[in-house]
């Protein structure tokens, strides 16, 4: 299936058809799913707010991450890092958009939340995708170009998205946004 270019981010363009791809395959699998967003049994003011507080636990948590280091050796960071540097990381980024979309009583609020937990989760495969790249260049890998578009006559029929890794792991120009 073939999507109009309008994505300026590089790789969501693929990121969106592999949700999209992904999202066919639960509706074929379940159906359409109208879960509520709390469970019906819980109290809906006790569930927001407990979210509302794991959301600020994580906000403190990504607040401290960010504060740089005191520029000693720090025998945690990968390579004992020197000099002053963060410690932010995803799952704290990641955990803060959920709860915060989980605190969020307001349909129109908590979509705004989603999608930033979209976000989050898309530079998250773009960060691990980077690292892939980083760790490959040194193994010139061998460069395979597939179809970035197969022709299918219907969405569902699309299980797997193709890849295309080319020289020094970059996505080659058929693959690019």
């Amino acid at each position: 299936m073939s999507y109009p270019t309008i994505f300026t981010t590089p790789g969501l363009r693929l990121l969106a058809e592999e949700v999209d791809a992904e999202r066919q395959a639960q509706l074929a699998k379940w159906g359409v799913q109208l879960h509520p967003v709390v469970e019906t049994r819980d109290i809906d003011l006790v569930t927001h707010h407990y979210y509302a507080g794991r959301a600020d636990i994580w906000r403190q948590v990504n607040e401290e991450r960010a504060t740089p280091s005191s520029g000693n050796r720090c025998v945690k960071c990968p390579g004992s890092a020197d000099g002053p540097h963060t410690h932010t990381a995803w799952d704290g980024v990641l955990l803060e958009e959920v709860y915060e979309a989980l605190a969020e009583a307001d349909p129109v609020k908590r979509r705004i939340e989603l999608v930033q937990v979209m976000a989050v989760c898309a530079a998250m495969i773009a960060a691990d995708e980077s690292r892939e790249v980083d760790d490959s260049a040194s193994a010139a890998p061998e460069v395979v170009h597939l179809d970035p578009n197969p022709q299918v006559s219907e969405p569902s029929q699309v299980d797997e998205l193709p890849a295309c890794t080319c020289t020094y792991g970059q996505r080659c120009p058929n693959c690019r946004d």
